[in-house]
């Protein structure tokens, strides 16, 4: 999962750095959406753009950092015990 964004990440990744160090950006496929102070920024400018679809959310740093699932995180997407996904519709 993710690798088209992981893709275009590292293909812009000094760019990326010298422009948007720190921040966080949304990147769904190759689109690159924007850079954003929080991940919570970050987010939700993805959630309105994209919808509720797997987009990437990446802290812009020199540092290895792990690739997360915020809508696992915040609920938007849950994963009953058969590992069937499911979208929350409450």
């Amino acid at each position: 999962m993710f690798e088209k964004e992981l893709a275009c990440y590292q293909k812009n990744e000094e760019e990326l750095l010298k422009y948007y160090e720190n921040q966080f950006i949304a990147i769904k496929y190759d689109r690159f959406l924007g850079a954003y102070t929080t991940r919570e920024e970050a987010f939700t400018a993805a959630l309105g753009a994209f919808g509720c679809v797997p987009f990437l959310i990446k802290h812009v740093t020199r540092e290895e950092e792990s690739v997360g699932f915020p809508a696992l995180a915040t609920g938007v997407v849950n994963v009953n015990k058969g590992g069937k996904d499911e979208t929350n519709s409450s």
